[in-house]
């Protein structure tokens, strides 16, 4: 985390939690943070960035996203403020 005074954690609900996930199938995204403000969702691997997920969307703790690429294991989902991207969490899939 960017910031000890900012936090977000987050998770993904797989669906009977079947991994890899899978392309074009919807997923839900949960997460829970004390930012004011909107949050983007972006896919990484590694360092590399694959695609947004949600360029902009309000922190309220869920977003839902369609994989319309192969989700390799691996791959990271960041949750950043959208006002400061130090603050972010990660989950790797």
């Amino acid at each position: 985390m960017g910031d000890k005074n900012r936090s977000v954690v987050y998770s993904i609900l797989y669906d009977l939690f079947i991994h890899p996930l899978k392309k074009d199938q919807p997923y839900l995204i949960f997460w829970r943070d004390n930012l004011n403000g909107d949050v983007s969702i972006k896919l990484y691997d590694g360092k590399k960035f694959i695609q947004n997920i949600s360029s902009r969307t309000a922190s309220d703790g869920v977003d839902e996203w369609t994989p319309r690429i192969p989700v390799k294991e691996g791959y990271f989902v960041r949750i950043y403020s959208w006002k400061d991207r130090n603050v972010f969490g990660q989950l790797q899939l």
